[in-house]
This record gives C-alpha cells, sequence and structure tokens, in this order.
C-alpha cells in the first residue's frame, strides 16, 4: 500500500468543511504540527507531534 491509498483509505475529513483531505493536505498539516512541537510544544498539536517522533526513535528523549 502506498501512502496516497493509506490517506484515501482512511477517509480522512477537515473538521470545519468536512471536506477530503488528501496526501499533500496531511502532509501540510504533520509539518505544520512539526513546527508547534518546537514553538508550542505544550499545546494538543505539539505534544502530540513530539510523542509520535519519540515513538519512531527519532528524538533525543527517546535515545
Amino acid at each position: 500500500m502506498t501512502f496516497i491509498e493509506a490517506v484515501r483509505e482512511l477517509e480522512l475529513r477537515d473538521p470545519l468543511t468536512r471536506e477530503s483531505v488528501g496526501a499533500c493536505e496531511l502532509i501540510k498539516i504533520l509539518k505544520e504540527d512539526v513546527v508547534l512541537a518546537v514553538e508550542r510544544p505544550g499545546s494538543w498539536e505539539g505534544s502530540n507531534m513530539l510523542q509520535v517522533l519519540c515513538c519512531h526513535g527519532l528524538t533525543e528523549e527517546s535515545y
């Protein structure tokens, strides 16, 4: 399965418009959350992204 296929299979929706979220839009959202992990680590987006990065072994906290 490809990333694009997985995004389609998940049937992601914008919480405000209920329109489909495609692969490019999802990448944009995730990139913004990585920035929030640095700028606002206590926000739900930032803290959750930090947790994802930690689970993948990408942060010093996970070494």
